[in-house]
């Protein structure tokens, strides 16, 4: 209890911590919080410079400190193909030293030359080598000594290796279909129905709008006419033009004249504007952007759309052929022929997923990677998602953004979240999605606020785009054979919400389930989640389960804002503290020690050199994932340092430290410190090794 009068032990925004844990600045000394003062101390230095003539006082600048950014980062240097040894050689086998580029190939056949330039062992055993018995990045592996013979062969650790043994990573590409896809050659015949259809009702309004337009625009001008009159009676001669002018009219919409064709063409560009639907790409449309959004090949789109890939249509059946089809002699099938490849499901046909009550792991842009979704689901996570994938570059095959559409067999219940702002490339990418990778559920983003998104028509923009946000959820529902859910926003705008209006419709478009982020487009984390609006929002949307986003950080969060929702979904909550699941289904509060932390740590390194590699590229992109999550991480406060508890996700603590040294460590929120962390598990960094958050995560400063 507080003395009458007394000063209050903390401000507004901070959270309690122990006295005894403080650090007080003006009483610290050298090496008290190891490398963090001196740092502070370094980042206020003031720089001076004298002016041109010498003369007066030298202005003052203070110099800005580094933090998080997702723009102009610094990027590590490549490592150059000759510096990196042929994977013909990789595994040491002399039996498969034999290299089908030839001379042509960029990199490096010389084993002794690749290993003097190779950097030493980062330890002393593999963990692929440890756990599968032989490693797969044989001369490459940075924990090569453990597995490698002096005459350069990879060994097999016979009593684990299995060369059967299915992989535990799902949803990798084939050569074939990524091939196919940059040759748009892939069949899509739910796809091209619907946006046929989709196409032909289009137009079919736009018609009748313009007979409407037409209708208006005559009556208009009639009425004009006599109120030009003011009444008076009307002579010969202004019968005369009148009749001549009605004459002109018939012809305008019989022979459409070049003026009632500009008329017709601007009523046409108005009605696009208040749609705000792209469509299948007709170049009409694009001329409404100012920019043609994620570069899309644009077509001119006739009465009977273009077939985009290449495909001979066989009007009669209503069958489709790709030409290297046509070619190749027709081979017997098997067992029953069944048209399910081109039969549209209905909402009640497909398969369903019950949501209600389970723990969701947001998708987390860059973050939310394979090894952290491993971490979580041992924590107890239900349903996970992975990262972001933009629909345009999926329909491109592109190897880097079907790596976010991996899946560990871990994940029971998991599903994909897509991007995209047309109803062509959305529909498309649905189907080839539910196709050819194996998920649980399609999440469409409808939240992302970053303005390389927004700009181009997707995510949170589409709160404002009703139309073509309704034309791509039908699109979606209608191709894929898994659930269709939608993520979004309250709104774009501060407290001109949204999310009410749309949510009652969802359903009626074919959603299984939608999830709500209980701030808007412009409020970012500047606010807490309004749950009372999310609340209202599931009760719009009743019987459409929603789940709510925004602040979770304790199961007392978890308890108060749970109810009237159909579940939580957690974001920056598990990437503070991943062992959060666990305490929201076990009710408690978790004191968790660094040690037990550091393990954390480790595991999640063990998983990234599982899923990128224990080579040299491999390394260094585990270790610049765990950097971008350190950059959450360090804001986790320990239970046994605090005065009051639960933390919550808004307060920021002041200079404290830790019950060892190494929660300090873990409790710094500079970059250096969290390099030292990376390389008691990774090793030390390369010499021009440099690291900027991607996130805005260590503005989060300490008073």
């Amino acid at each position: 209890m507080e003395k009458a009068g007394s000063k209050p032990v903390t401000s507004p925004g901070e959270a309690a911590i122990r006295p005894e844990y403080i650090v007080k600045r003006n009483a610290s000394k050298d090496g008290e919080i190891g490398t963090e003062l001196k740092q502070e101390q370094s980042i206020v230095a003031v720089e001076t410079e004298q002016t041109g003539d010498g003369n007066g006082p030298p202005p003052t600048k203070r110099r800005k400190k580094e933090r998080g950014q997702n723009k102009r980062r610094p990027r590590a240097a490549r490592v150059d193909h000759a510096d990196q040894l042929c994977p013909s050689l990789n595994h040491g086998d002399r039996s498969n030293r034999f290299c089908q580029f030839g001379d042509k190939c960029r990199y490096c056949h010389d084993c002794s030359e690749f290993l003097a330039k190779k950097p030493p062992d980062i330890a002393e055993s593999c963990h692929l080598f440890t756990k599968l018995g032989r490693c797969p990045y044989g001369l490459a592996c940075r924990y090569g000594n453990s597995h490698m013979t002096p005459d350069h062969q990879n060994r097999i650790n016979e009593d684990l290796f299995d060369p059967d043994r299915a992989g535990t990573t799902i949803n990798i590409i084939s050569r074939s279909l990524q091939e196919n896809l940059r040759k748009k050659k892939v069949e899509l015949p739910k796809s091209e129905k619907f946006l046929k259809e989709f196409e032909r009702e289009k137009k079919g309004i736009r018609n009748n709008q313009k007979s409407c337009e037409l209708e208006e625009g005559g009556s208009g001008r009639k009425e004009e006419k006599e109120e030009g009159e003011g009444g008076k009676e009307v002579g010969e001669e202004g019968k005369g033009e009148m009749e001549k002018g009605g004459e002109d009219k018939e012809k305008g919409r019989e022979g459409k004249g070049e003026g009632e064709g500009e008329m017709e063409e601007g009523g046409e560009d108005k009605e696009r504007r208040r749609e705000g639907t792209i469509g299948n790409g007709s170049t009409d449309e694009v001329k409404e952007e100012p920019a043609n959004p994620e570069g899309r090949e644009v077509d001119e789109v006739k009465e009977e759309p273009a077939n985009p890939e290449g495909r001979e249509v066989d009007e009669a059946s209503g069958k489709r052929e790709s030409s290297d089809a046509a070619s190749e002699p027709s081979q017997p099938v098997e067992g029953a022929v069944t048209d399910e490849d081109t039969v549209i499901l209905r909402p009640e046909e497909r398969k369903k997923i019950d949501f209600r009550g389970k723990l969701y792991l947001a998708p987390l842009t860059t973050v939310g990677n394979l090894p952290f979704r491993r971490i979580c689901k041992e924590f107890g996570a239900d349903i996970t998602c992975g990262e972001m994938a933009m629909a345009t570059n999926l329909l491109q095959g592109q190897q880097s953004e079907w790596a976010l559409l991996k899946r560990h067999a871990s994940e029971d219940l998991f599903g994909v979240q897509v991007c995209g702002a047309h109803v062509d490339s959305m529909t498309r990418c649905a189907e080839v999605v539910s196709t050819h990778a194996e998920v649980d559920f399609i999440d469409v983003n409808v939240g992302c606020p970053i303005d390389l998104v927004c700009n181009k028509g997707a995510g949170c923009s589409l709160m404002d785009r009703r139309t073509r946000f309704e034309s791509i959820v039908r699109g979606m529902t209608a191709v894929a054979s898994c659930p269709v859910t939608v993520k979004m926003r309250t709104g774009v705008h501060h407290r001109n919400w949204n999310a009410h209006k749309l949510l009652p419709r969802l359903q009626d478009w074919g959603v299984a389930m939608a999830a709500v982020h209980g701030r808007s487009r412009e409020q970012r984390y500047t606010k807490l989640a309004d749950w009372g609006y999310i609340s209202q929002c599931a009760t719009a949307a009743s019987p459409l389960p929603v789940f709510g986003c925004g602040d979770i950080l304790s199961f007392e969060d978890y308890e108060q804002h749970a109810q009237g929702q159909a579940g939580i979904m957690i974001a920056r909550g598990a990437l503070i503290k991943p062992w959060i699941f666990t305490e929201l289904k076990e009710r408690r509060h978790w004191d968790i020690s660094s040690s037990e932390r550091l393990d954390i740590l480790r595991r999640y390194a063990n998983y990234g050199l599982e899923h990128w590699g224990s080579d040299t590229i491999g390394v260094e992109n585990t270790r610049k994932f765990l950097l971008e999550w350190l950059s959450f991480l360090y804001r986790y406060i320990p239970v046994g340092l605090l005065e009051r508890v639960p933390q919550t996700i808004n307060e920021r603590p002041p200079l404290y430290h830790g019950r060892d040294e190494l929660e300090t460590l873990m409790a710094s929120h500079y970059c250096n410190d969290w390099i030292k962390i990376s390389e008691m598990l990774l090793g030390p960094v390369p010499s021009n090794f440099t690291f900027l958050p991607k996130h805005k995560a260590n503005s989060y400063l300490q008073h």
